[in-house]
């Protein structure tokens, strides 16, 4: 290998090891972010659907910034989707604090009067049977290093009890 080869053969080195320890540290870290649901908030209620804002508590516990690019959740009842939200805005996570995240999501009446067990629902809810109704996020939280994708995934699965409960007492993730 002549001299010139073995310098480009350095300097590719020298530029491509650090990217990639960079890469597999990045993805570790978005792979540890945690989160609860901090927030619910009904904004309106439409002639076809209901708009409402979940607000998530995003703990980065890593000692760097990490960026997310968006994220893809479908949100369920007792099992049942009810509806899907994308978001592709870009987000920073703070290093070693709680970011929040405020998830628009639109019920359309059809879907969720048809898909779940309205009569059920309504009568545990009138009932105060609160522990009986299942919310679901589950999804993926999008990012990018050096233009390759990578995500972790969202599984939050909580009764509206345990999500009233988390509302009045607040409690950092992780």
């Amino acid at each position: 290998m002549s001299r010139a080869w073995r310098n480009v053969a350095v300097i590719g080195a020298a530029i491509i090891i650090p990217l990639g320890f960079y890469a597999v540290i990045t993805a570790k870290l978005l792979g540890r972010i945690c989160y609860n649901i901090s927030g619910f908030k009904i904004k309106g209620i439409g002639a076809g659907a209901i708009d409402l804002v979940i607000t998530l508590d995003v703990k980065n516990p890593a000692n760097v910034n990490i960026k997310i690019e968006g994220y893809y959740i479908d949100v369920k009842i007792n099992g049942e989707t009810v509806a899907t939200v994308k978001n592709d805005k870009e987000r920073v996570l703070e290093s070693d604090a709680v970011s929040l995240l405020d998830i628009p999501v639109t019920l359309s009446y059809d879907k969720f009067i048809n898909k779940v067990k309205w009569n059920e629902i309504l009568s545990y809810f009138i009932s105060g049977k609160t522990d009986k109704i299942f919310v679901n996020l589950e999804g993926k939280f999008l990012g990018a290093i050096a233009k390759i994708p990578v995500s972790t995934s969202i599984k939050l699965d909580y009764s509206l009890q345990e999500i009233m409960k988390m509302i009045k007492a607040p409690a950092t993730p992780c």
